[in-house]
């Protein structure tokens, strides 16, 4: 566990990163464990690295933790398009969220750099939640 409270570890074999976070609210609250687990799978044109990992999980955190007891996995997919050969909008972040009792949704953002894929993706992810808990709760 690092100091941020997260348990972080690289499936190395597949280039997966798992991440789980454990959060408390106030001074002596005892630690809550979010039942939302991020995995994150990079492709061969994309360094998977420690900070590559924590960025990601911050930025998924910080946009979704908030409807995390809703949220049982959040896959993340990062990819670059066009690898060595360069290009504008060639990174593509696909994140597909597991929401309790529901089909899978999922995603697709494409920018210039792999974090403003990240940044983006999650923005429509959440969108997409609240916007399919908001229907699913005025049924």
């Amino acid at each position: 566990m690092d100091e941020s409270g997260s348990m972080l570890k690289w499936k190395d074999d597949r280039k997966q990163f798992v991440g789980l976070s454990i959060s408390g609210s106030g001074k002596d609250a005892s630690p809550q464990i979010e039942i939302m687990k991020i995995q994150i799978n990079t492709d061969h044109n994309i360094q998977g690295s420690e900070s590559l990992s924590r960025h990601t999980e911050a930025v998924v955190q910080d946009g979704l933790g908030h409807l995390a007891e809703h949220i049982t996995r959040i896959e993340v997919h990062l990819t670059d398009e066009n690898g060595r050969k360069g290009g504008n909008h060639d990174k593509r972040c696909m994140m597909e969220a597991r929401l309790e009792g529901h089909q899978p949704i999922a995603v697709t953002q494409e920018a210039e750099t792999i974090e403003q894929a990240i940044g983006g993706a999650t923005d429509k992810l959440k969108s997409l939640i609240e916007h399919t808990l908001g229907r699913l709760s005025s049924r």
